[in-house]
Order: structure tokens, then sequence, then C-alpha cells
């Protein structure tokens, strides 16, 4: 018979799964597979290694807010039945190892590749006029009641996916070449 005494851990001692548990890796996933379709979607090319490290970036840092929600949380999550088996109520992960774990990601996701992301907003900006109309839109509906606003909504979103700046967004994505807009 094999021992395998060694290779369980003691009770006091968080477990490689306890720490996976405290980056929240179900919020990650969806926070990843978002940015992931929208840079799919998004009307200007994208290089994958700039994808990959962005997507890398963003793990890290939904990963960071995972384990520091965990660290703040703690107190309440140890009274509520559906969250006290978590890494820190559990006290599986002592909740000053969940802040550093936490604390030592955020630099890691937060800056890395925010002059590449700059320059992504930029040709974003750049493209075609419903990027452009969105910050006006969205001034003009605080004013509006809300049928007033989803009229607007809807009469700009027409708008966008009739004039020749989609039409040219499309046609670019399928001939795999930099759109060129004319702003409308």
């Amino acid at each position: 018979m094999t021992d395998t005494s060694t290779l369980t851990t003691a009770p006091d001692e968080a477990s490689f799964g306890d720490y996976v548990a405290l980056l929240k890796p179900r919020v990650m996933s969806l926070v990843v597979f978002t940015a992931l379709v929208g840079m799919l979607v998004a009307p200007v090319p994208l290089h994958p290694m700039v994808g990959f490290a962005a997507l890398l970036f963003i793990a890290l840092g939904a990963g960071a807010s995972g384990a520091l929600n965990m660290w703040w949380d703690a107190d309440v999550d140890a009274v509520m039945r559906r969250t006290r088996g978590r890494p820190v109520p559990s006290g599986a992960v002592a909740p000053d190892e969940a802040l550093a774990i936490g604390l030592a990601e955020v630099p890691l996701g937060a800056d890395a590749p925010l002059e590449e992301a700059h320059a992504y907003a930029a040709r974003l900006a750049a493209g075609p006029g419903a990027v452009r109309r969105a910050p006006r839109l969205l001034r003009e509906n605080v004013q509006r009641d809300r049928a007033a606003a989803l009229d607007a909504e809807v009469t700009t979103q027409l708008a966008c996916l009739t004039g020749p700046d989609f039409r040219e967004a499309v046609a670019a994505t399928l001939e795999r070449r930099e759109p060129v807009y004319v702003g409308r």
C-alpha cells in the first residue's frame, strides 16, 4: 500500500485550489471572454500578440480584484451560507495573504498594456461616427425621459448601421484591410 498522507495538505495550510479559488476563476473567465469578443468584433485590426497580452493582463487584473474582493468581504462572507466556504472566510488563506496577492497582481494587470490600449482607443475613436456619437448621445439622454432616450438611441443606431462608415467597416473586415472612414 502507498502512504498518501504526504500528498494532502495540513488543515492550517492553503492548497493550490484555495489560491485558485481566491482569484475567482469563474468571474475572471467571464471578463476575459467579454474582452475577447470585443477584440474580435472591433472594427480595427489588432495584432495577435497585443491581443494575447491584453487578455493576459485583463485576467491578472480580474484575479487581483477577486482576491481583493475576498479580502474586503471576508467578514460578510463568513456569515453567509453560500460564501462561508471561500478561502478567506474558511481560514484556508489568511486575510493578509489575500490582500498581498491582490495588491501584487494589480500593477501587473493595470499599467502594462496601457500605452497600447491608448493607441487602440485612439484608432477606434478615429473610426466610425458611432464612436464619436456615443458620448454626445449619453449626455443628451440624461436630460430626456426614457421613451425619448430610447427613440434617440434607435435613431442613432439606425443611422450608424445604414451609413457609409458601417459599410466600410464590414467591407474592410471581410477584405482584411484597414478601413477608411468618412465620419458618417
